[in-house]
């Protein structure tokens, strides 16, 4: 779902031709209310929105004060700023209010296409597992809590099969699931991607552990990539943990994971 913001009839008209020619759904908006209000549409709310197309220049206001608004009420939705304004500062200005991403007027459809494009996976994904992802969040944080007033370790374990059957999704977590102790937990965080929360376990127990899972896994997938990383050992000595650096030390642990930070930057900030 993508919602075209812009005053001007025939530039709405244009985006949606585009975009409606890859199937995407599209809705109108040509002020700044009609957005804030919700009103766009009969069945489809900001809630559903996927991705945002907006204006600078509105009938009743800056498109500035609409891109605040969205990104204190809704974060978790990309918005593309639109307009004619090749100002650098102008840019700036919409990147440091919350925008994904700014297309200079007038526009190819290969351009809008691929800035659309660029954003969209990655919401879809965050959306599709969000409900893992934000576990995933608020478990990690508690084993982090834990390990700096223990010193005691854990591990997270993510999983990619590359040439993955979606047939067999519920398969590949079922096996990941019943190879690992009760304390241990499985996340999906993609099409292809599993992590695995390991508490009470160093970097040489995830290894272990890795071998006698992929042997299970292989039945599903022959092709297998694994990221390893323990706390404290990969992170910080455990002599120089630090209570105050909780928030540190979880970005670094997502960032070694090669979790996109989009999935869980935006997600942590909404728990906030």
């Amino acid at each position: 779902n993508i919602l075209v913001v812009d005053d001007s009839k025939v530039v709405r008209l244009m985006i949606k031709s585009i975009l409606k020619r890859q199937r995407f759904k599209v809705f109108e908006a040509e002020d700044i209310s009609t957005v804030k209000n919700s009103v766009f549409s009969n069945n489809v709310s900001l809630n559903d929105i996927d991705l945002i197309l907006l204006d600078i220049n509105l009938r009743d206001g800056s498109g500035f004060e609409l891109l605040s608004f969205l990104h204190e009420r809704y974060p978790s939705i990309p918005v593309i700023m639109m307009s004619v304004e090749d100002k650098k500062e102008t840019v700036i200005k919409a990147i440091k209010l919350g925008a994904r991403d700014y297309i200079l007027k007038p526009f190819t459809k290969e351009t809008l296409l691929s800035k659309v494009t660029s954003l969209l996976p990655s919401e879809r994904l965050k959306r599709k597992y969000r409900n893992d992802i934000v576990l995933l969040i608020n478990d990690v944080s508690l084993e982090i809590d834990r390990s700096v007033r223990s010193k005691l370790p854990f591990t997270l374990l993510k999983i990619k099969c590359n040439n993955f059957d979606n047939d067999l999704f519920e398969d590949c977590r079922r096996i990941l699931s019943e190879n690992v102790r009760e304390i241990d937990r499985v996340y999906s965080v993609g099409d292809n991607e599993f992590v695995l929360l390991l508490p009470l376990t160093n970097e040489e127990g995830a290894r272990i552990l890795l071998e006698r899972l992929k042997e299970k896994i292989r039945r599903v997938c022959s092709n297998i990539q694994e990221k390893i990383v323990s706390f404290p050992q990969n992170v910080e000595e455990s002599s120089k943990l630090d209570f105050h650096k909780q928030k540190q030390y979880k970005e670094e642990l997502f960032r070694s994971l090669e979790i996109p930070q989009l999935f869980w930057s935006d997600l942590q900030n909404e728990r906030s």
